[in-house]
């Protein structure tokens, strides 16, 4: 995918990299929304709109990521985070206050960044017998079994 279109469909900044290279594209909060900031409370998330329609090419999705300053700082993260090719419609930002203090979030404030990704077609498969062939070191050993 050569070519990331939009269309705003509110008064906002449109989505841009720091630097060149960078692989994440940064998204602000709108200009136009029906506050002028907002207040997480501790522990509690929101849904509030981009500003912004993406148009993603079939074989290719999008995905929100934490601007790493605002989730180190202030401990505000991105949850639901897929945007799939066909959807159309204005892409909403949910943003969680994993904090124990309000955090205010303001209007043209960057707020997450987004990637593009490639989305490969695979096959889904059942197995019914034995799903793996050899049992690896790892085997099922999950959340923090090497340390």
């Amino acid at each position: 995918m050569d070519n990331l279109r939009f269309k705003k469909v509110r008064d906002v900044t449109s989505p841009s990299r720091g630097h060149a290279t960078d692989a994440g594209i940064d998204m602000y909060v709108p200009n136009s929304v029906d506050w002028d900031s907002y207040t997480i409370q501790p522990g509690t998330d929101i849904r509030i709109p981009s500003g912004i329609k993406f148009d993603i090419e079939p074989g290719w999705c999008a995905t929100f990521l934490n601007k790493s300053g605002i989730s180190y700082n202030k401990k505000l993260i991105i949850g639901g985070q897929l945007i799939d090719s066909g959807y159309q419609g204005e892409v909403h930002l949910h943003l969680i206050n994993t904090s124990n203090s309000e955090i205010v979030i303001k209007s043209g404030q960057k707020i997450a960044q987004i990637i593009i990704l490639p989305v490969p077609e695979v096959k889904i498969t059942e197995v019914k017998g034995e799903l793996y062939e050899q049992t690896s070191s790892r085997a099922a050993s999950g959340f923090g079994s090497t340390d």
